[in-house]
């Protein structure tokens, strides 16, 4: 029996990115920090891209405890959820990307077709990232020098 994971990536204005913020970011930047994070990563850089990615790296972009937090809820006197608060939006259809994989994590599939070059080129840390509209539009090569 398989798993089933999703990758998500929802667009909302600045007002609604400037209240995430301090929720967000600190738990992106603890993931980034934490060292055997790191160290997986370098390992997974040094290595190369094999047919087989190890369970190193997939226990890499499963992300940590700290992203987790997130998504359970970040404490009783904070019940923020990214599933509910976020993803849960009645309006977020029409600004919602979605990757689904069928048997495997959906960011480990994306970083082992990327390879660790182009992976380590996007924002964030492991699939999990925040950014304004002014960072998206300084992101798109057709922006560039507008």
């Amino acid at each position: 029996m398989g798993i089933t994971t999703a990758w998500s990536i929802t667009a909302h204005d600045d007002s609604f990115i400037a209240e995430l913020a301090p929720r967000a970011l600190p738990l992106i930047e603890a993931e980034r920090n934490e060292p055997l994070a790191r160290d997986r990563w370098a390992r997974w850089t040094a290595g190369g891209v094999t047919a087989e990615p190890s369970e190193e790296f997939l226990d890499l972009v499963r992300g940590g405890g700290h992203v987790q937090r997130m998504y359970d809820g970040l404490s009783e006197d904070d019940p923020f959820s990214l599933l509910d608060d976020v993803w849960g939006q009645e309006d977020i259809g029409d600004r919602v990307f979605l990757a689904v994989r069928s048997k495997d994590w959906a960011v480990w599939s994306f970083f082992h077709a990327v390879g660790p070059d182009r992976a380590a080129l996007l924002p964030g840390w492991c699939g999990t990232f925040l950014l304004t509209s002014a960072e998206v539009r300084d992101t798109l090569p057709m922006s560039k020098g507008r």
